[in-house]
């Protein structure tokens, strides 16, 4: 997901984009392909089965952990502070294996090149339960992101894995522009990432769960592609409650203390 062409996208998902561009106000313009790639990696698909009664869906409601909440901190922020988020999710059952929750930023709506992961912390053993932890990760290497998308919209993604496959995907859209008014009239050449300010739409998240092998017996968990995108995605304040709407593989791996009850 996130280099679908223009072309892909059907009918009956063009309310979709629609919404998301009344969301953001109008704080930057994006070009149709960026946008697009953007849609993506927060989710939302271009080409989904039905889900009513479909079995992929049965699948993902039987998943021992459900993500239940995720709480934006600190926010807005100058771009160069850590990002921080409230991690809540519920346990079914005892998981001998840990879990791993990453966040990524995406450097540029074009290309996944620029792609970095910020943090990747595992969680476990984990009892059944509720947990909750915060979770809080360095900035992006700005020498890494290309000054053409410095400023502007992009996307950070939370994700949460188990056997090294990813269950649930979390993404906001992030507004990145200058806190002084006078450099957005005239911005420098080079960008100043240090008179940025990192604004994340925390009210809007887009929240998709992927069913996946819970038990570890090696078969796939996906017979096709067309299933694999019968995944639900929808956001917290949606259905997160009752039905909770994929793999980078460097950044660094610590333990977590978690909250339990």
């Amino acid at each position: 997901p996130g280099h679908l062409l223009l072309s892909s996208l059907r009918g009956k998902n063009k309310h979709l984009e629609r919404t998301a561009v009344s969301r953001l106000s109008a704080a930057v313009k994006l070009n149709v392909n960026c946008f697009l790639r953007l849609l993506s990696l927060s989710g939302i698909h271009t080409s989904r089965t039905s889900l009513c009664a479909s079995p992929s869906l049965l699948a993902v409601q039987m998943a021992k952990v459900q993500l239940t909440n995720v709480t934006v901190l600190d926010n807005p922020s100058p771009f160069m502070n850590p990002f921080q988020f409230e991690i809540t999710f519920d346990c079914i059952e005892d998981l001998p294996n840990d879990l791993e929750f990453k966040i990524i930023y995406v450097g540029s709506a074009s290309s996944k090149d620029h792609d970095q992961v910020l943090d990747s912390v595992l969680v476990g053993p984990v009892p059944a339960g509720r947990h909750m932890f915060v979770f809080q990760a360095d900035g992006p290497k700005t020498q890494l992101i290309p000054q053409h998308d410095a400023v502007g919209v992009t996307v950070v993604l939370l994700t949460a894995s188990y056997l090294n496959q990813e269950f649930t995907r979390v993404g906001y859209y992030v507004n990145n522009e200058y806190r002084d008014a006078e450099m957005r009239e005239n911005p420098t050449s080079q960008v100043q990432f240090e008179q940025l300010q990192r604004n994340i739409l925390a009210s809007s998240p887009r929240v998709t769960r992927f069913k996946i092998d819970w038990e570890g017996s090696g078969r796939d968990a996906w017979t096709d592609q067309a299933e694999r995108e019968s995944v639900q995605t929808v956001g917290f304040g949606e259905s997160m409650t009752e039905d909770i709407p994929g793999t980078v593989t460097d950044g660094k791996q610590q333990p977590v203390e978690m909250q339990t009850s």
